[in-house]
């Protein structure tokens, strides 16, 4: 969701609770069977769905707020690295990557699975899977908030409405707890903009049908969350703290030569040389040239860190690398650390600059990736600083 939609909601939330709009964190999730609320590519957005949205995320923190008691926290992580893959491939000679701009990329996103020309992934991946549990002084449960740096599976019925994994996370994680229908599971978005849950090497090795490979990866980390419960240290009296920066990065909008490339793509009379060249993503990718073309030459980022007991929270608003992940977990003054994507708003993916190098779907300069090339440092130690504010 755009910072927009997102600041309608903390408006609404200030204007009628004491919470500071700095003390107010929204996250969304990745699902390809949800309604949309921004255009992107030819996909134009559920107006009505959108204009709705902000008052019911304030609502929930309405109803939120009639059941506030006492609490106590405790952080811990479990691993697994069975299920989440790097999708940005290095591939073989003999494979070639074209990109819509007419050239030619060093990786291939999302490759032909079992294929003989997988090299080896261009990144590694963050295999933990990092949480906040939250109790009330009574030992019954409130809510649990986890953090996967994995995009999502995608194993969804066709025109069928579905939180994907993230919502069958909270519902087998209240039945592994045993807690009451009042308790919230709720499964966020690492740092997973060049990850996904496929297999690239095994492609068989999943379930096959509707919903089989998310009650799977889902059911199996709420079992491992629940059981290192048993060994949970709880502090009753944990100090919180925010901080918030807005972070001034430039965007990466076309020259005047690559407008004239898109224009001759999206001119209907082009040359049979330009159409037999063409592409499915050509005409698509020109169109966004045109259209990114009008954005502004800069774009405030807000930036997030909320520190509870010994852990913090770090808050992007965007798609992020596991590079970005990984160095901020290093990095991080406390152990118990994650970091929340499409956090506060959304600003595309953000690849590391030597990423961009190796072009792929996720640097192709667009409405879901346009930022500076040079955005990614910028932003991580802009939130590294804030990470060592609250602390």
């Amino acid at each position: 969701a755009s910072a927009e939609t997102y600041n309608e909601a903390k408006i609404i939330i200030q204007k009628k609770t004491s919470i500071p709009i700095g003390n107010i964190m929204i996250s969304s999730t990745h699902t390809h069977s949800a309604g949309s609320i921004q255009n992107l590519y030819y996909c134009e957005a559920d107006t009505s769905y959108r204009n709705r949205l902000p008052p019911i995320i304030a609502e929930s923190v309405f109803n939120a707020l009639g059941q506030l008691r006492t609490a106590k926290i405790s952080w811990g992580a479990v691993y697994f690295p069975q299920y989440v893959s790097c999708r940005r491939w290095y591939m073989k000679k003999g494979f070639v990557s074209e990109n819509p701009f007419g050239g030619i990329d060093m990786v291939k996103m999302n490759p032909p699975q079992g294929s003989r020309f997988l090299d080896k992934p261009s990144s590694p991946i963050d295999p933990e899977v990092g949480f906040i549990a939250i109790k009330g002084l009574d030992d019954k449960w409130i809510a649990l908030l986890a953090n996967y740096s994995m995009h999502y599976v995608g194993d969804i019925e066709p025109n069928t409405i579905s939180a994907d994994y993230f919502g069958a996370f909270g519902i087998q994680l209240q039945q592994k707890l045993q807690a009451s229908s009042e308790f919230v599971g709720i499964m966020s978005n690492g740092t997973s903009g060049n990850t996904n849950s496929w297999d690239f090497k095994q492609p068989d090795r999943y379930p096959i049908g509707y919903y089989e490979k998310t009650k799977l990866i889902a059911g199996d980390i709420a079992t491992a969350i629940s059981a290192s419960l048993a060994k949970a240290v709880w502090d009753s009296k944990p100090d919180v703290k925010t901080a918030q920066q807005n972070l001034e990065v430039k965007t990466r909008k076309p020259s005047l030569k690559d407008l004239e490339y898109a224009r001759a793509n999206l001119d209907s009379n082009a040359s049979e040389d330009i159409r037999r060249k063409q592409n499915d993503y050509t005409q698509l990718y020109a169109r966004e040239q045109i259209l990114l073309h009008e954005y502004a030459d800069k774009v405030n980022l807000p930036l997030q860190a909320i520190k509870i007991g010994d852990g913090i929270i770090g808050a992007l608003p965007g798609e992020f690398f596991t590079e970005t992940g990984l160095a901020l977990k290093k990095s991080s003054p406390v152990k118990n650390y994650f970091t929340v994507c499409l956090a506060n708003g959304w600003f595309g993916y953000v690849a590391p600059p030597g990423q961009h190098k190796l072009g792929g779907y996720e640097t192709w300069r667009s409405r879901t990736s346009y930022l500076e090339v040079g955005a990614e440092p910028k932003i991580k130690n802009a939130l590294l600083n804030l990470l060592k504010k609250v602390n």
